[in-house]
């Protein structure tokens, strides 16, 4: 949410130009630039402002659920998928109501098994180093 409310002050702020002189950068990126959002009279910075006070009263983002998807159908997992799905009787669901966040889990090991790399002492021989397909094999 905080990460909105900065999208939403930048117009005023010009982050992408903030980033590129260290003068601009060590005035506006310090601990207080959330408090000069929020204490701001200016009107292009109310829709950030209110979203700061929301994170403040606790009163965040829902998240509605997460699922797996294989990674030949993520892309067909959009917003307007998703409410293409809703029934008639169900809540007027909108596609910008919905955020999908599309990201990958991989073990840091790309499709490898973290475990098959990782060697193991054997309990046998303690200066024998064994995998754990040694292992399983005993």
């Amino acid at each position: 949410m905080i990460s909105d409310a900065l999208v939403l002050a930048n117009p005023v702020f010009h982050f992408e130009d903030v980033i590129q002189s260290p003068e601009l950068y060590l005035k506006y990126m310090n601990d207080d630039l959330l408090n000069v959002i929020r204490k701001s009279k200016k009107p292009e910075l109310q829709e950030a402002a209110a979203l700061l006070k929301r994170i403040d009263t606790r009163d965040l983002f829902k998240m509605v659920g997460e699922t797996s998807i294989h990674k030949l159908n993520r892309d067909r997992v959009t917003p307007e998928e998703i409410c293409s799905h809703a029934g008639p009787d169900e809540v007027d669901l909108k596609p910008t109501d919905l955020v999908v966040l599309h990201f990958k889990l991989d073990w840091g090991n790309g499709e490898h098994y973290p475990l098959d790399k990782i060697n193991f002492f054997s309990s046998s021989d303690t200066t024998k180093l064994c995998t754990l397909t040694a292992f399983e094999a005993h």
